[in-house]
């Protein structure tokens, strides 16, 4: 993978996705685009993303947003695979939906929201990079 990666931050917690964003420039990492709808990040994949840190729990503008599991999906049936970070703050309350996604959506990797968030987000892009 290239060592400047496009990097798509998608989660509807404003604090959150900005944090990420500074975050990732703190760690050289200067190709990011921050979006807080998956209807969002699916508009703007012409700029062929290649890893998305997405949010689980998508609330949306509307009741008919799609959630990170049918983001995943779109991603995976409509463009080149790119790598994805799947992040929530209730993993008990998915676990099961999360580890089929992992299996059979290609997703890379989740993380749970916490304290060491930034930390595993920015270690799984390194990872993936091949700067770990």
């Amino acid at each position: 993978m290239k060592s400047n990666p496009l990097i798509f931050v998608v989660d509807d917690d404003r604090t959150f996705t900005r944090s990420v964003e500074a975050y990732l420039k703190i760690n050289n990492y200067k190709n990011i685009q921050c979006y807080y709808t998956g209807e969002d990040c699916l508009k703007n994949f012409h700029l062929n993303p290649d890893i998305i840190i997405l949010n689980y729990n998508l609330a949306g503008s509307n009741s008919n947003s799609l959630d990170g599991l049918q983001i995943l999906g779109k991603i995976n049936n409509m463009f080149q695979n790119p790598t994805v970070i799947m992040v929530s703050g209730e993993m008990h309350l998915y676990a099961e939906k999360i580890v089929e996604a992992k299996f059979e959506k290609g997703m890379y990797r989740y993380i749970m929201k916490g304290d060491d968030t930034l930390k595993e987000i920015i270690n799984t892009i390194n990872e993936i990079v091949g700067n770990a």
